[in-house]
């Protein structure tokens, strides 16, 4: 809908010169009464306020295409009070990072303090500790074993166990590579993560990728969120803020006007695969200035795409009919809700139709000419979807890991989002850190660096203690750091500890087998995407009795490509071929020491990791589709059947190597 920007600049005008007049009549005119000169200097201040803001508010471009007048000025209203938040918050994170081991201090004696007068807080002595150096001395390093009995004795209702009263929620994690955990959440938790967080990805996001004065919505890709109650009745599942807003009007309607997506859609039940993302996907393709699409992981969005080149033609015809397509299997109050929404948009379906008919090669930049970024987590396991999305969709369009975080907490913050390589400063606010050196990872009680005292260029598994009650707490994420901003390390994801390829101590890690593959596809296999991988040792085809022509262990690699298509003999050799250059030890077994046999890489049926996915939440009785992480080390026999089962082509499906 048009928005009238002309007339917002005729109000600007005749506001400016109301203002003028008034300060004229209080400073020129002697005859006026006091009363009069402070009326008129409050009424003209008023017009000078006005005036101003409808200036701003006549350059902000470019603007929703479905922003209705009044959206446009809440939508503009909201943007300058998160404006104001923003920049305050960021004053003082930069204060922050200037001052490291103070603000480390004083956020860890914070925690203390606030719950020392629980169960846990009195066991720990935290009235007792009063410098972070009587912390490591008094508390040990833990893992989740050491709090399991009292998260259980939470779920259930007790109180002051390890934070005060009850919490909230109990967050759970996602489960994927081991057993899901739960987290008491407090409202300080979903506090950090607005403003230290949210606010902060997206005034970066705006400063680097537009003149931060657009109106534009977002496509916030979700799934369906599962939530149930413990025994205690806390609601239990997804850490995820918009459970929150559904207690609030005003937040509804204020994420109204800032997505695409109207609220009644975060109802539909996945009955029938993706009817979610279909209906996503309908109300974002009918705002050409889309302005960012943003979900958990990348694989979301990726899968959103592919089901956008499946069903193209299906959602230009509902785009210019008006409505949400019939055959979707919705529940019918919330069909009609969602249908309240939409009105026909021939042009616009016209316009659509004639971009998809020419491919999908960046699509994303021809379908949202003047979209700002994509913004999903692809450090890590997830670096296969940043290749696959930059290689098609989003050839154009940033793709960008704004934050590195779990359940347990908020612990890193893209450091520069004007370059796509996921690289995170330290949440500084939010979490006290320690860093264990790599080589003392398999010790009990390892000793362990403060922040300030991390070395560049080693490699550490991070310790952490957060807003949630974990001290001390083992995260098993194994991170790099690469430099330092200001006084505040900045670190790379390396790979989950355990999570490594090692049959004959040759340790190659998840971060090394992501960059053979990206280099493999991005140099050898060019007429084939690489759409997802996983991999593992023989070990596993030992436990399952498949056969295998030789007695060395060996790796064994699955590989999805586009289109089904497969790989000749000599191309899967190149993954070997490069894993060598990468990897100083693994060659050194595989040629020298001669005590590691060649790989075997077998491509998979077109869909199957889509499947594997899908197995992966049913099995692991995940919160939500979107929290579903595709393991890169293989570790369940199960799991590997099922890949084996799926084979493309594989003239010996029974045999390994």
């Amino acid at each position: 809908m048009a928005l009238g920007l002309s007339r917002s600049l005729m109000l600007a005008t005749a506001s400016l010169t109301c203002s003028f007049y008034l300060f004229w009549r209080v400073f020129f005119l002697s005859y006026t009464g006091v009363s009069w000169k402070v009326f008129s200097g409050l009424l003209g201040f008023l017009s000078l306020i006005l005036g101003i803001a409808s200036l701003d508010f006549n350059r902000c471009w470019p603007v929703s295409v479905i922003h209705s007048k009044t959206d446009a000025i809440i939508h503009y209203l909201l943007c300058c009070l998160l404006k104001l938040l923003s920049f305050i918050i960021e004053r003082k994170q930069e204060a922050a990072y200037e001052n490291l081991e103070k603000v480390q201090a004083d956020f860890l004696m914070c925690r203390l303090t606030a719950n020392a007068n629980t169960e846990y807080g009195k066991k720990h002595s935290f009235s007792m500790i009063k410098t972070r150096e009587d912390f490591i001395k008094m508390h040990p390093v833990t893992t989740y074993s050491h709090y399991e009995t009292y998260m259980n004795r939470i779920a259930k209702g007790e109180q002051n166990v390890l934070i005060p009263g009850l919490p909230i929620l109990l967050g759970r994690s996602t489960g994927t590579t081991g057993p899901s955990k739960i987290f008491p959440i407090k409202k300080d938790y979903l506090r950090a993560t607005l403003f230290n967080f949210l606010l902060i990805s997206d005034r970066k996001i705006n400063q680097a990728y537009s003149n931060g004065s657009s109106l534009q919505r977002t496509l916030d890709l979700k799934y369906y969120v599962y939530w149930d109650y413990s025994e205690g009745g806390i609601p239990t599942g997804q850490i995820a803020v918009a459970k929150m807003y559904k207690k609030s009007n005003l937040l509804q309607a204020l994420l109204g006007v800032t997505q695409t997506t109207p609220a009644a859609a975060s109802g539909i039940k996945p009955r029938a695969d993706q009817d979610n993302i279909y209906v996503q996907l309908l109300f974002a393709l009918r705002d050409k200035n889309l302005g960012l699409i943003q979900t958990l992981y990348g694989v979301t969005v990726y899968y959103a795409f592919v089901l956008l080149e499946k069903k193209w033609e299906e959602l230009v015809n509902d785009i210019s009919l008006g409505r949400v397509n019939p055959s979707l299997d919705i529940d019918r109050e919330i069909r009609e809700e969602l249908n309240q929404h939409l009105v026909p948009m021939p042009q616009r379906a016209r316009e659509l139709n004639v971009i998809f008919s020419k491919g999908f090669d960046n699509i994303c930049r021809r379908i949202w000419p003047h979209i700002k970024a994509v913004t999903c987590a692809t450090a890590g396991q997830f670096a296969i979807y940043h290749t696959t999305l930059k290689q098609k969709y989003c050839q154009s369009v940033p793709v960008i890991s704004t934050a590195f975080s779990s359940a347990e907490a908020l612990t890193g913050i893209q450091q520069c989002f004007e370059n796509e390589k996921p690289e995170f400063i330290l949440s500084t606010l939010t979490t006290f850190y320690e860093f264990l050196p790599i080589e003392l990872a398999d010790q009990e009680q390892p000793e362990t660096k403060f922040a300030d005292q991390a070395e560049v260029g080693k490699e550490y598994e991070m310790v952490i203690t957060g807003t949630t009650p974990l001290y001390r707490y083992r995260t098993g994420d194994v991170v790099k750091i690469v430099r330092f901003y200001k006084q505040t390390p900045v670190f790379e994801f390396v790979s989950r500890k355990g999570q490594l390829l090692d049959v004959a101590g040759e340790k190659t890690s998840e971060a090394c087998m992501n960059k053979v593959l990206a280099i493999c596809s991005e140099q050898y296999w060019t007429a084939r995407r690489l759409i997802d991988f996983t991999c593992c040792s023989s070990i596993i085809a030992d436990l399952t009795n498949e056969k295998t022509e030789t007695l060395l262990p060996f790796y064994i690699i699955f590989l999805e490509l586009e289109d089904g298509g497969i790989l000749t003999e000599k191309e899967k050799e190149k993954l070997e071929i490069v894993l060598c250059e990468e990897s100083p030890m693994y060659v050194k077994r595989l040629r020298n020491l001669r005590n590691i046999h060649k790989m075997t890489v077998h491509v998979v049926k077109q869909g199957t990791f889509e499947k594997f996915g899908k197995r992966i939440f049913n099995s692991r009785k995940l919160v939500s589709r979107d929290r579903i992480k595709i393991p890169r080390i293989l570790k369940n026999v199960d799991d590997f059947g099922f890949l084996m089962k799926n084979l493309a082509n594989d003239p010996n499906p029974n045999t390994v190597n």
